[in-house]
């Protein structure tokens, strides 16, 4: 069986240089599948590298996708060759996350090539949003109507997906390859509150910042993209801060021991997917502080977390949970517990291997388990 994925800004994740989020998503998904026998190839955007590539054993190929982020002239001559070039690759599934204008494109290919089966993989709670009278929104709208095929990463998306948009498919986790284990003693906790993100009104990082100010004795420490000019003042002034430590951008497989030095996980998003960090931390074992974002309401259920709902619940949050080893130790076990029962790479194939439908003596068996 061959699998592909479309991830047009998934290049540089290959080669050592991401970050997180969906890309990371499709790159630990593409691996998962390789390993378990299946044949991979991942269409992404033209970067100037060669037309074919292989990592691990995933296919890279290179697609005509310059109009995004790049001139709009692009688009229909582009458009036009990379369903040529989709078609005539002729793979069994195509999964797909984002952006939305590209679900279009995918759309009319399987309509062309109906061996190809589109499956749109939500990326965040904002794929949920389908107003707008925008050419780009137009085209989601009608991408979203003619695929057959979803995965959602929450409950609480597949319920807007029934409800509004009347489409439907299975809940399926965010996968998580547990880093290679390092001989040592453990690092020192030198970290109270730890938060990964960007600098974007989703990420919300006015709420780290108010939280630091807020609790100066304590430690913060900060991981986060290249910051934008319109978030420059807010960074100063983050910078400043006597307790905080900003450690710039750092690439995803160097983050987890950043995880490791810490005591929780701040989360500040004001919309999310399901996010990595929280994977990362919990298998860390930290408890996860949410200051508004719900994630499906796993913190609660399983008690791996608070979701605190305004600024001053939050900074009361992390003073108890600071204040009180032995809650978090509780907490961060049943994280580690809940990571190795709901994300590990063979029960995330074994979800997507229903979304196949094969008979189960077809299915492919993992080359391995991941503890």
């Amino acid at each position: 069986m061959h699998i592909a994925f479309v991830a047009p800004t998934v290049y540089r994740y290959f080669q050592g240089n991401g970050f997180g989020g969906a890309e990371l998503q499709v790159v630990q998904l593409a691996r998962m599948f390789v390993r378990a026998g299946y044949r991979v190839s991942v269409l992404t955007n033209d970067y100037g590298q060669p037309v074919r590539e292989v990592y691990d054993g995933v296919e890279v190929l290179k697609a005509p996708l310059r109009f995004l982020g790049g001139s709009n002239w692009h688009f229909f001559g582009d458009s036009v060759h990379f369903i040529r070039q989709l078609v005539k690759l002729e793979p069994d599934f195509c999964f797909f996350k984002n952006p939305d204008i590209v679900l279009f494109l995918l759309a009319l290919a399987e309509k062309i090539n109906s061996r190809i089966k589109v499956v749109k993989i939500l990326a965040s709670d904002m794929d949920c949003n389908v107003s707008g009278w925008s050419p780009v929104r137009l085209a989601y709208r009608f991408g979203i109507k003619w695929t057959k095929r979803f995965v959602f990463q929450t409950e609480k998306q597949q319920s807007i997906f029934r409800n509004v948009l009347k489409k439907d498919g299975p809940v399926i986790r965010n996968i998580f390859y547990p880093p290679p284990q390092t001989e040592g003693t453990a690092p020192e906790k030198d970290i109270d509150i730890l938060w990964i993100g960007s600098f974007d009104q989703n990420k919300y990082p006015e709420g780290f910042y108010d939280a630091a100010k807020s609790l100066p004795q304590y430690r913060f420490g900060m991981i986060a993209k290249q910051v934008p000019p319109a978030y420059a003042e807010l960074h100063q002034k983050i910078a400043d801060l006597p307790n905080v430590t900003y450690f710039g951008c750092v690439p995803f497989e160097k983050t987890q021991g950043f995880f490791h030095r810490a005591k929780i996980c701040l989360c500040t998003s004001v919309v999310e997917g399901f996010p990595n960090t929280f994977l990362q931390a919990w298998y860390s074992k930290l408890p996860v502080i949410s200051l508004t974002f719900p994630c499906d309401g796993i913190m609660q259920k399983y008690g791996i977390g608070r979701v605190s709902g305004t600024p001053e619940q939050l900074t009361r949050d992390i003073a108890e949970l600071l204040g009180d080893p032995e809650l978090r130790r509780e907490m961060g076990e049943k994280g580690g517990r809940y990571v190795a029962e709901h994300h590990l790479p063979e029960q995330i194939l074994k979800c997507y291997q229903e979304v196949f439908g094969l008979p189960p003596e077809c299915l492919a068996e993992p080359e391995e388990t991941y503890q």
